[in-house]
């Protein structure tokens, strides 16, 4: 029987860790982006 509580539960649990992965995703890749743009204007400044 598949108990609706748990599931509910372990679908959160998955959205969570998706969102959290693509933050994580995109943070890295905005680091990768301001490294970029410090290699190619050695003033540029956030």
């Amino acid at each position: 029987m598949w108990n609706p509580l748990s599931g509910s539960n372990g679908i959160v649990r998955y959205y969570k860790n998706k969102r959290l992965m693509k933050k994580a995703v995109e943070y890295r890749k905005s680091i990768q982006r301001s490294s970029e743009k410090f290699s190619d204007d050695p003033f540029y400044s956030d």
